[in-house]
């Protein structure tokens, strides 16, 4: 079973588990190992003894910093001149 996660590794994280974060990358949600195990073993009940193989291979790596990670990429909005400026009153 192949499963792609986003992790993250940030030293100056607030909280100790905020340092390092595995996140699957379309819902954002950590994954729960425990559940994928599970899976596997196709929810047999049972005690295991398992070796548990973790292959990493980096697919692509960004560099941001903590702020960086807080600011979201917004388009710059022209701003428009108001209405008002343009009507034109005769005399």
């Amino acid at each position: 079973m192949i499963k792609h996660y986003i992790f993250s590794i940030n030293p100056h994280a607030e909280h100790e588990w905020d340092k390092y974060t595995l996140r699957d990358p379309l819902t954002g949600e950590r994954p729960d190992l425990t559940a994928a195990i599970a899976q596997s073993l196709e929810n047999q009940p049972g005690a295991y003894l398992l070796s548990v193989e973790l292959k990493v291979e980096i697919l692509e790596q960004s560099q941001q910093n903590n702020s960086e990670q807080l600011t979201p990429n917004l388009p710059e909005v022209a701003v428009l001149p108001q209405l008002d400026e343009f009507i034109v009153t005769s005399a």
